[in-house]
């Protein structure tokens, strides 16, 4: 949801840019696929939001630590967040706070 509202309030050039950026990843037809191309970009752009979340499920990715000068280290998944965020759904009164700062 965020990063939909994020693609909404991004102009043109970095959107253009984003996209420039997010057909690097190796992983990125899988964000367009069977997507009309209209919907492309931004459907590429939400879905990317979650890439992080995608890769501690792939065996390619690896959880080597935070020390960024060992090999392959751009394939790093880092640490384990499921303890750092509260998950769950969300109260009425988050759900309207939300709306509220929507409008």
């Amino acid at each position: 949801m965020v990063a939909a509202v994020a693609w909404e309030k991004l102009n043109p050039a970095v959107k253009k840019r984003a996209i420039e950026l997010l057909k690097l990843n190796p992983t990125y037809e899988t964000f367009i696929a069977r997507v009309p191309s209209e919907l492309q970009d931004q459907v590429a752009f939400v879905r990317a939001a979650t890439w992080p979340d995608m890769i501690k499920k792939d065996p390619r990715y690896t959880n080597d630590g935070d020390d960024n000068s060992v090999p392959n280290s751009s394939l790093n998944i880092g640490y384990r967040d499921n303890l750092q965020h509260r998950y769950g759904r969300p109260t009425p009164d988050e759900i309207s706070g939300f709306i509220a700062h929507q409008c």
